[in-house]
């Protein structure tokens, strides 16, 4: 099991370490350097891992009998033909898989870059071992908004539709493009949010989900599975602390001077997600997937906590995200089964 923290530990400071060099290094070169180092970093151990991810299984059998796999986003399923016409063995979508959910990394923007790169691994690396699909379209939907928050549209929307290819979760993100200039008084902000808290926290909330909208959709689906109970875990201490620190981003993000208002609907789209997940357990996927907010958020939080009363934010907040990783890796054993993606402990092809 140590061996396995020290991996997980050694990928989360070497994408720091070539994320910062690819930010500030002064030449070209080695700024392409350092985001090729850092694909690799990233790339490998998800490559070369072996029954890695409670998924993993269920992944080899959607490649070894694709005919009769109906279910897969059209995207990933082309990606799985192709490969078996070529004749490949099942473990090359892993190796696909992982190029593709990694590569677009590669081309955020340069501003803040450390940031997004820690973030993400923090946040999303882990779970690209089990939720694949969703990791790859989490992905280009970062790429795509990275891309929209920088003024390059026509690349946002070539890259976005791609996401939904792999996987429909990323739909929920599409409103985030149009109401990007929409301009919303703060303190009416404010009181849309504590609305919509106190709805998830009363019968409403269950009475508004209750339509064909919601049922039909792609959650709604799981409202009638085991999925549609309240959790019994991610409702304790930890979860609270999410809910605490979306709450600070979303207030500091909220009073910021920034043009992109996405990023405040994103950071209030994060909070509400999380509330939720304590109500009902399919929303733990949906807070899963916008956790991206904070790629986009963090860097607006430290731009408003500069003054040193509450600069403190910020390393208490990197620090929370630390513990939450290291305890990630301990609770995620492949041994057990409740609310685990197992990513522990690691295992290479070479131990098959």
């Amino acid at each position: 099991m140590i061996e396995t923290f020290i991996l997980y530990n050694a990928i989360l400071l070497l994408s720091v370490l070539f994320a910062y060099y690819a930010e500030h290094s002064k030449t070209r070169r080695s700024r392409i350097l350092a985001r090729y180092s850092l694909f690799m970093v990233l790339f490998v151990p998800s490559v070369l891992r072996y029954d890695i991810g409670t998924d993993y299984a269920s992944y080899v059998d959607s490649f070894n009998f694709s005919s009769e796999y109906k279910q897969t986003e059209i995207g990933f399923y082309a990606l799985i033909l192709f490969l078996r016409n070529l004749q490949l063995p099942a473990h090359s979508l892993f190796v696909c898989s992982a190029f593709i959910t990694y590569f677009p990394l590669l081309f955020l923007q340069r501003k803040n870059y450390t940031w997004k790169i820690l973030m993400y691994v923090l946040l999303c690396y882990l779970l690209s071992y089990s939720a694949i699909r969703n990791m790859i379209s989490l992905s280009l939907v970062i790429l795509a908004f990275d891309l929209f928050f920088r003024g390059k549209r026509w690349g946002a929307f070539i890259i976005y539709p791609l996401s939904v290819l792999f996987h429909a979760s990323s739909f929920v993100f599409l409103p985030f493009f149009f109401v990007n200039r929409m301009h919303c008084n703060r303190i009416i902000l404010l009181l849309i949010s504590s609305f919509l808290l106190c709805i998830c926290y009363t019968d409403m909330f269950f009475v508004l989900l209750n339509n064909d909208l919601f049922l039909n959709s792609y959650y709604g689906g799981y409202m009638f599975s085991v999925y549609g109970v309240e959790p019994s875990y991610n409702t304790g201490y930890g979860a609270f602390s999410k809910i605490l620190f979306a709450a600070i981003v979303f207030l500091s993000v909220l009073f910021s001077k920034t043009k992109d208002n996405a990023v405040i609907y994103f950071s209030l789209f994060y909070f509400i997600s999380l509330v939720l997940m304590t109500k009902v357990s399919i929303f733990l996927r949906l807070a899963d997937a916008a956790a991206i907010t904070l790629v986009f958020a963090l860097p607006l939080c430290l731009s408003v906590w500069r003054e040193k009363k509450i600069i403190a934010f910020k390393y208490l907040m990197v620090l929370f995200y630390v513990v939450l990783f290291e305890m990630f890796i301990y609770a995620n054993n492949r041994g057990l089964k409740e609310g685990n993606v197992g990513v522990s402990p690691y295992q290479t092809i070479f131990c098959e």
